[in-house]
């Protein structure tokens, strides 16, 4: 999903937001919004390549700039610095004083959904409608359904990705990753562990240790 990156600009400035506006609320709390708002617009993009059979390619890159202008115009081109310490402090926080919190909050979603992936139904068929959707389909699965799900998911991750980047830079701005281009990294790391470009095979763990090489190298 090309938008991801969009995603988790807008969820950003959204969870910052809050926190500006509310500040005696506990931040946990705000990521609920944070969260949905990153479902939602994962959903808008689902409605236009599920339903209206535009194609995902050109249909999320576009909306990347749609997002990310829409984010931009929300505030005035300006940062909304992040000042919770609360919150800000998690990227100095280390776990036995040696794994950064957030890495191993990443591991921790890795093998999740790898489990997710792997060993559940729907995982499978994940796999399925990937490799072969008309097989998919006439197997009795709702190809449709289950991509829909996915770019729901895909949009609610990225969001937690853009709160990640908030509290270690702590401050949100629309153009946080319009020159990083995550989403080339994300896409370029996945081949390189064994993603498979047409779907239907391909791990997480094996996109982590890519986009990891990757971090390693640069």
């Amino acid at each position: 999903d090309w938008a991801g990156s969009a995603f988790a600009t807008c969820a950003m400035l959204v969870f910052a937001r809050l926190l500006e506006l509310f500040p005696g609320i506990p931040w946990p709390v705000m990521l609920i919004p944070c969260l949905i708002v990153g479902g939602l617009l994962g959903g808008l993009n689902a409605f236009f390549i599920v339903r209206l059979n535009l194609m995902a390619f050109i249909l999320t890159l576009a909306m990347a700039g749609v997002f990310n202008g829409i984010a931009n115009w929300s505030i005035k081109g300006i940062q909304i610095q992040v000042t919770n310490k609360a919150f800000t402090g998690l990227s100095g926080t280390f776990v036995f004083n040696v794994i950064p919190v957030f890495f191993l909050f990443a591991a921790v979603l890795v093998l999740l959904y790898s489990i997710m992936l792997l060993k559940t139904s729907f995982g499978r068929s994940i796999l399925m409608c990937g490799g072969n959707p008309n097989a998919a389909r006439l197997a009795g699965l709702n190809p449709k359904k289950i991509r829909t799900i996915l770019y729901i998911n895909s949009g609610v991750v990225a969001s937690l990705a853009g709160v990640i980047w908030a509290a270690q830079n702590k401050m949100a701005t629309w153009n946080a990753f319009t020159s990083s281009s995550p989403h080339m990294a994300a896409f370029i790391g996945s081949l390189l562990g064994g993603v498979s470009f047409f779907g239907g095979s391909g791990s997480l763990a094996g996109a982590f240790f890519g986009v990891a090489l990757m971090q390693l190298l640069a």
